[in-house]
């Protein structure tokens, strides 16, 4: 079952549908459902060090050096083939060090980050680890609290949630315990159901946990985000650079072939010819710049650090700092969830306290020190 279904039952046919009662689940109840559903915790894609140090070789623009380094290894040219590999190998250490420390700061950060919840167990309110939540926990709320799974309300005392991380919606919402008169398919219309990731701004509330972890609707959309794997704008310009150099260095092979075959004629050897364009064509490609692009990206990954911004792949630099307007909703959620009024421009001497409440019908808005009406 989906949060929806519950959206038309009342508190006690929640409950029934659930298995349990106002007492809460007995330990054995949970402990099964907790084998059956698994932890309350969406599954995050696990990224191994293996996985981090093969994504550094498997730019377009790697493969072309390390033919490059094939081709001059066998024209016995040593020297220029250690040269590149030197370059690929020094390129892939300073991309896999970053990537791993990304990686694992982020891991260490998700142990301390460790949420607790207030349920009932057996008639007795018990504090546990949020991921131990399983369908049927009666769950106590207060101001505060962030959702963490989908709930269906049984009471409530002037319970108001912000649903702002998973609508984008900074507006209050109020919700009720009533049976809604048809399912509400949609988050908006589901007045009496609590979402995970959502934390209540004001009152009190009793609710029933219906879905948990990946069955959540944030852990669906967590899910969903995970699966699509999308390529950035830095790595399709790589891309792009590397098919033409690898078009210029086949067109110089060409061209040289056949200009030196017809100016020399039979004066040299095919076979000496052959090897000469090849090692002509191999010194086009430019072996340094896959570690000075790495170079540089580490860099911005450093100064974002210090600005406790966390990169976890090195290509996302290039694309944020692409970014020459940023176009965002309204809501503010990006910065302290309220509308900050900068200045007001008007024919009429309105002062900006007068102007606020046709900007925001709450009239919560930061008001500017001075008038510019």
């Amino acid at each position: 079952m989906t949060w929806s279904d519950f959206t038309s039952l009342s508190p006690r046919q929640a409950l029934n549908r659930l298995d349990s009662n106002q007492s809460g689940l007995i330990p054995s109840q949970a402990s099964a459902r907790l084998s059956r559903y698994g932890p309350n915790q969406v599954r995050s894609h696990q990224v191994l060090w293996q996985q981090i140090l093969i994504r550094q070789f498997t730019s377009p623009f790697i493969y072309l050096l390390v033919s490059a380094a094939v081709v001059s290894g066998l024209l016995e040219s040593l020297l220029d083939a250690g040269i590149i590999l030197l370059f690929v190998f020094l390129n892939a250490a300073l991309g896999f060090l970053q990537e791993y420390r990304s990686d694992r700061t982020l891991k260490t950060l998700q142990k301390y980050l460790q949420s607790y919840s207030l349920v009932k167990r057996a008639g007795q309110l018990v504090r546990i680890v949020s991921p131990n939540l399983v369908p049927g926990d009666i769950l106590v709320l207060k101001p505060g609290d962030i959702l963490p799974a989908d709930v269906r309300f049984l009471s409530l005392s002037g319970l108001v949630l912000d649903e702002s991380a998973l609508t984008g919606e900074s507006a209050p919402v109020g919700k009720t315990s009533a049976a809604l008169k048809i399912i509400g398919l949609d988050m908006y219309q589901a007045q009496n159901i609590g979402f995970a990731g959502t934390s209540v701004v004001k009152g009190r509330a009793e609710a029933v946990v219906v879905a948990t972890g990946t069955d959540s609707s944030f852990g669906q959309i967590t899910s969903l985000a995970q699966s699509s794997d999308q390529v950035s704008a830095f790595t399709t310009d790589l891309t792009r650079f590397s098919r033409f150099v690898l078009r210029l260095v086949i067109a110089t092979l060409v061209i040289l072939f056949v200009a030196i075959l017809i100016l020399k004629g039979g004066s040299i050897s095919p076979v000496s010819l052959l090897v000469f364009s090849i090692a002509l064509a191999v010194s086009v490609v430019p072996e340094a710049l896959p570690i000075v692009m790495t170079f540089s990206l580490s860099r911005g990954a450093s100064r974002l650090a210090k600005n406790q911004v966390l990169v976890k792949k090195l290509t996302a630099i290039e694309d944020l700092g692409s970014i020459q307007v940023l176009c965002t909703d309204k809501t503010g959620t990006l910065t302290e969830n309220h509308l900050s009024l900068a200045g007001t421009f008007s024919i009429s001497a309105s002062s900006p306290s007068v102007l606020a409440p046709l900007i925001s019908p709450s009239g919560i808005v930061s008001l500017p020190r001075t008038d510019m009406s």
